[in-house]
This record gives C-alpha cells, sequence and structure tokens, in this order.
C-alpha cells in the first residue's frame, strides 16, 4: 500500500531532456511529507515507502554515512525540516541508481533503486494494507523460497550435489500423512536422488517430543501433530508447501535413550546434512515453543515498488519508469541477519557447514544461502555468497572445495600443493576458534558435534585426525591459547594438548602477520607419536576420545610463572612490559605465561618449545626495526608420573640460552 503523496514521486529536475542518449539531467528534486509528523502519521496508516523512511529518519542523527560507495550530496534545504527526496539520473531514459530522503540537516538516508524480475516483485508485494505485518512462513515467502531453489538447482554448478544412494537417513518422517510417520528408509523401495529436508533447530529447556525404545512403535505408526512443537510444526508445514515428502528431525529420527543408535547416527549427521535437498533453519527461535514463522512489519524488510515521474522544469517533458527501493547503508549489509539463538548452538555448525542450501527462518525474515547465493526478502534478486562462516577472514574456497569431497594434495614444502593445504589448515583454525565459543548442551560432544566436517577434511587430505587437530600440522596447531584464563572442566573431554580440553573461546598463533618479516625454525622438536584412543563402543572414530597421549622430543627448562601484577617493577626491562616468567638461575624475566585456567596462574612451569621464530619486528614508524629471537612454547607440569606431563598454557620466551640444554623424551596427557 501506498499512501496518495507515493502514489507517483514527482521529481523537478533541472536539465532539459532533448531525447539525446548522452544528454543527463542532475539534481532532481521531489517535496514529499511537510514534517516528520506527517510522515509517521502515513506511516502508521499503512503506506510502504512512508514506513521506511520513517524507521530511518525517527532515528537518532548521526555520522554521515558513505552510501554506495560515494559520498552522499548535501541537503537541498537543510534549514526544512520537511521530507524532501533527492537523485542524481543516470543516461536518458534509465532509472537513477540511488535516491537520498532528507529532513533538515542531520536526518538521511540513502535508497538502492533497482529493478526486480515479475516473479520476485510479485513476492515481496504481498503485504497487509492495513497493518503490514507478514508472517515470514506466508505464501509469498515459500513462494520466493521455491524461487531460490530452483536456480540453484538450475544454475548453480558449484552446488550440485551428487546423490549417494547409501546416505540416505536410517530413518525420515513421511509428512504426506496428516499424522507424520516415521519411517525406515531401508523397509521402502526410495530411489538413491530421493529428496528430503533436514531441520537446523534449538532445543532450548522446554521440553520436546522424541523418539525412544518406548515410544519408536507408535511413532511409526503415526505422530499427531498436536503433539509435536511449534517448531516441528512448522517444518512440516513447510516440507509439505515445498512439494516433498521426506523430513528430518534429530529428536524424531534418533532414539534417543539409546547409547547404540545415538553413536551410530550422530557419526553419519554430517553426512545426513550433506545430502539433504535443503536444511530448514529456525533460526528465530530459542526453543520449540517459538516455531519458525514470525509476525513482523514486512514492509522494513521488502524493497519497495514505485512510480518515478522527472518532469524537466525547463520544458515540462515527463518520463515516468517503476522501480523498487530499499535502504542502504554500511551498518546492515545484506547478509547480516538478526540476532539468532541458533548461531549459539555448538551443531549448527557442521549442520551449516554442510548443508548445500539452508532456507532460514529469522525473527524478522526470511533468508536463503547457497554455496553461490545469498537472498532475503530485503535481497530477493541474490548476491553472491561472500563466506560459508560469518567472519571467516581470508578467502574460504578451499575449505568450499574440500565439503564438496575435492582432494588436497599434499606436495612437496614450498609447491602450490603444499600452500593449499596449509590454507586448508588455516580454515580449520578459523573454524575452531568460532565453534569454540559456541555452546554444548552436554560438555561430551565436543567432537562428535564437528566430526561430519572433520571427516570431509579427512577424505579430502588422508591425514589423521587426533582430537580435534591434524597430525601433519600439528606443531602449528598445538600453538592454540585461551582467550581469557576460565575454570576448568569437571569431567575429562580431551587430553591437555588439545584445545577441547578447555571451555570457552581458543585462538591460534597467527603465522600470517603482513607486518612482520619472520623465519620460522619448527625442528625444536619432533612429534614421534600421538596414540588417540576412542571408547570401545565409540561407531564415529571422530567422535569422543577416552584417552591422548603425546610422544615429543623436544628441549625442556623449568621455569617460574608469576602473576603478573605481581612481578617486581624492578626486573621489568620497561613500564609496558608484561612478562612473569623467571629464569631461576638468573632471576630475570624471560618470558610470557598465558595460563589455560585460573588455577595455573603461578608456579612451576616446564617450558617445551615448539617453534623458533626469528626475525625483523617493524616498529610503528616502520623505519627503525628490532632484530627478536621468540620461542612459543607448551607450558607444562609433571603429572607426577615419570616423563609424563600435562598442558597447563602456552609461554613465549625471548631468551635463546633456555634451547642449549640437551633434548628429551616426554608424554603429553
Amino acid at each position: 500500500m501506498l499512501c496518495d503523496q507515493c502514489q507517483t514521486i514527482t521529481f523537478q529536475t533541472q536539465t532539459q531532456w532533448t531525447g539525446d542518449e548522452s544528454s543527463k539531467a542532475t539534481s532532481c528534486i521531489s517535496n514529499h511529507q511537510p514534517d516528520l509528523q506527517s510522515l509517521q502519521h502515513s506511516a502508521s496508516n499503512g503506506c510502504h515507502f512512508c514506513a521506511l523512511l520513517w524507521d530511518r529518519l525517527s532515528r537518532p542523527p548521526s555520522r554521515t554515512i558513505n552510501h554506495l560507495g560515494r559520498s552522499k550530496p548535501k541537503p537541498p534545504n537543510p534549514e526544512s525540516e520537511a521530507v524532501q527526496l533527492y537523485c542524481e539520473t543516470s543516461e536518458y531514459g534509465k532509472a537513477p541508481e540511488a535516491m537520498f530522503a532528507y529532513s533538515g540537516h542531520e536526518r538521511s538516508v540513502a535508497f538502492e533503486v533497482l529493478e526486480l524480475e515479475r516473479s520476485l516483485a510479485n513476492a515481496v508485494a504481498d503485504i497487509d494494507p492495513t497493518t503490514g505485518l507478514s508472517s515470514t512462513g506466508s505464501v509469498s515467502n515459500l513462494t520466493l523460497a521455491t524461487t531460490w531453489l530452483n536456480r540453484c538447482l538450475e544454475t548453480h554448478k558449484t552446488c550440485q550435489n551428487p546423490i549417494i544412494p547409501s546416505l540416505l537417513p536410517t530413518r525420515v518422517l513421511d509428512v504426506t500423512h496428516i499424522s507424520p510417520k516415521l519411517i525406515l528408509t531401508d523397509t521402502l523401495i526410495l530411489e538413491s536422488h530421493t529428496p528430503y529436508l533436514t531441520l537446523s533447530h534449538c532445543w532450548g529447556k522446554q521440553r520436546i517430543i522424541t523418539t525412544t525404545l518406548a515410544t519408536l512403535a507408535a511413532h511409526q505408526e503415526g505422530i499427531a501433530m498436536s503433539s509435536l512443537s511449534q517448531t516441528f510444526r512448522d517444518a512440516v508445514t513447510i516440507t509439505r508447501k515445498m512439494g516433498l515428502k521426506y523430513l528430518w528431525i534429530d529428536s524424531l529420527c534418533i532414539i534417543q535413550d539409546s547409547t547404540s543408535d545415538w553413536e551410530s547416527e550422530a557419526a553419519k549427521m554430517g553426512d545426513y546434512y550433506r545430502h539433504s535437498l535443503f536444511t530448514i533453519s529456525a533460526a528465530g527461535a530459542e526453543d520449540g515453543s517459538v516455531g519458525c514463522f514470525m509476525q513482523r512489519d514486512a514492509r522494513l524488510v521488502r524493497p519497495c515498488a514505485l512510480k518515478l515521474k522527472f518532469q524537466a522544469t525547463n520544458t515540462g517533458e515527463e518520463k515516468v519508469m517503476k522501480v523498487h527501493v530499499r535502504p542502504r547503508d554500511d551498518t546492515s549489509p545484506f547478509w547480516k541477519r538478526a540476532y539468532s539463538p541458533l548461531d549459539r548452538r555448538g551443531w549448527v555448525m557442521q549442520e551449516r557447514l554442510l548443508a548445500p542450501r539452508s532456507l532460514i527462518f529469522e525473527s524478522n525474515k526470511l533468508s536463503w544461502m547457497c554455496l553461490e547465493m545469498q537472498a532475503s526478502e530485503r535481497f530477493p534478486e541474490g548476491r553472491k555468497t561472500e563466506g560459508i562462516l560469518v567472519n571467516m577472514g581470508r578467502g574460504d574456497e578451499v575449505l568450499r572445495s574440500v565439503l564438496k569431497g575435492v582432494k588436497v594434495e599434499r606436495g612437496v614444502w614450498g609447491s602450490k600443493e603444499r600452500e593449499r593445504l596449509l590454507e586448508l589448515y588455516d580454515r580449520w583454525y578459523d573454524l575452531i576458534r568460532q565453534y569454540s565459543t559456541l555452546e554444548l548442551t552436554y560438555e561430551s560432544d565436543i567432537f562428535p558435534a564437528l566430526s561430519g566436517v572433520a571427516g570431509f577434511v579427512q577424505k579430502a587430505t588422508g591425514d589423521g585426525y587426533v582430537a580435534g587437530l591434524w597430525r601433519d600440522d600439528l606443531q602449528r596447531g598445538l600453538l592454540w591459547s585461551v582467550a581469557e584464563p576460565g575454570e576448568r572442566l569437571e569431567v575429562w573431554r580431551a587430553p591437555s594438548w588439545s584445545w577441547a580440553s578447555v571451555k570457552g573461546g581458543v585462538t591460534f598463533h597467527d603465522f600470517e602477520d603482513p607486518n612482520e618479516d619472520r623465519s620460522w625454525d619448527l625442528d625444536c622438536v619432533a612429534v614421534k607419536g600421538v596414540d588417540v584412543i576412542v571408547p570401545a563402543k565409540e561407531r564415529n572414530p571422530f567422535g569422543k576420545v577416552s584417552q591422548g597421549m603425546l610422544h615429543i622430543n623436544g628441549y625442556l627448562k623449568l621455569g617460574l610463572a608469576l602473576k603478573v601484577e605481581e612481578v617486581d617493577q624492578a626486573l621489568r626491562k620497561d613500564e609496558d612490559d608484561d612478562d612473569n616468567i623467571m629464569d631461576t638461575d638468573t632471576v630475570k624475566l624471560v618470558g610470557r605465561f598465558f595460563p589455560d585456567d585460573q588455577e595455573s596462574l603461578e608456579g612451576g612451569i616446564f617450558c617445551l618449545p615448539i617453534i623458533f621464530e626469528k626475525g625483523v619486528f617493524y616498529t610503528e614508524d616502520d623505519v627503525i626495526p628490532d632484530e627478536a629471537w621468540t620461542a612459543t612454547c607448551l607450558a607444562l607440569v609433571p603429572t607426577g608420573d615419570y616423563d609424563i606431563y600435562r598442558r597447563v598454557g602456552l609461554a613465549r620466551i625471548n631468551d635463546s640460552r633456555w634451547v642449549e640444554n640437551e633434548r628429551v623424551d616426554l608424554i603429553i596427557v
């Protein structure tokens, strides 16, 4: 719905149109509402464009943002509180690239002007004319989802995924019945390309229906829709309306009180998501009672259809064009999603990574993501996918290819193959940085919840997976540190040398600082063997571990870790020095200790160098370089058994004399 003022927006131009293709018109101005109060009144009466204007112009004035890659024009009348529109036309007969709205000197908003194909334009036009409300699960939205899916299946080569017959889920829900039935796929004659959907959701604290040994038989006869959580009911509705028959939901398709079934199915979950047609993501729901579908003011997230009239002031000549507009500002990029409870969930990492496509039901809009395209109600035409992980950092092309089954050759040092392999390991560390900050209902799921991704990396490289790290890149993988020392885990879940042995976010040593000219030496330590033992009944080779021993030969020297705030200032080289490891022989500070937990802040530690760094470190003025030598070490304490230690943190030693002693053999557990 548009108000009378917005039915046709007339711009007065300053340059005559002559019909010449090269002719241009500039400074096109249109007077809109007389003041913000009138704008608010029109928005409350249902006008789509006024609602967009009011939403932006009613916000507190802020510093001018560089819209659309260029500077914002000055307000045509900065002293007036009236709402005015401004644009610059491009070539004759073409729509402007941008349009700006002003109210006074400080309040402004930029709009991107675009032309949508008819099917997309119709889908985003379905808005209640009186309230502006629309469900994210509306018919028009599911039509939009079908458009995205068909475009992906028909034109996206990167997204094509050959279905492996043996990787159909063990059980799926058949939603063609009034009461969905749980069926065993091996009891049916199903073709290898049989499509099915998967659901990614938050279990939350609310009790939800599950399949157990006691309910298995009943669920195979049918599950009443009324007994399903709202999220499950919505997922069934989506599956039906998308014209599909089968749906996989973890809590219903895995027997929850059967350890053997859970372990067997958990090992296959990555494949289930990878080979589904797409994953339904209930991103806006913190538990099953909320559901996938949300009511919201759709006017604020969908492009608005407008008719623009350009009128030359000197001749009265007119040009009318139909366009769509949407607000465009750098603080809200098209891929940015609203806060999502699902984003905190540990299991969602591999669900999102492995799913070839995701239909995301957010709290305020519907979104789509596949390997080639990201789209939403706000950007229905879609944009190129920027990355399969939010804040991934550097390019993730190698990780994408691995998740599609492409092998990565080892190569020799210095070769392109080896560089690509190292890039894959770097992407793994990026992934762990994010994953380690997520929440798990059961701490013991730390490896199972990532086992699907680990399986793909192992298949691509042939490398050995050892408690969350990779055997061929173990020295770099050992150099993790915690963001903040926290509490130790009450129940053991990983050897101390693995990042999974601590709770909370971890980061990894950066080997790619462009501001530093370094040379690396990895010969200071030799990994002689790694023994990782999985529980006897564990069916997932990338799942839980029960023991892990790292056999190492290297330098080992005892130091004394002091609390940073208790170090005698007389020992420091300068005020900014934060070293806190003392050489007990010389009583000098030789480095910095980074503890893994609050219980290990001080005391005797054995430092085991993993890597030497020697080179030139540039100062802020980039003129006077400082030569430096640093050893990054594991900080260890004895367990009480001969030559057996456990990790308590990371240490950085800047005294090369610490590696003048003989190398020793030891075990880290």
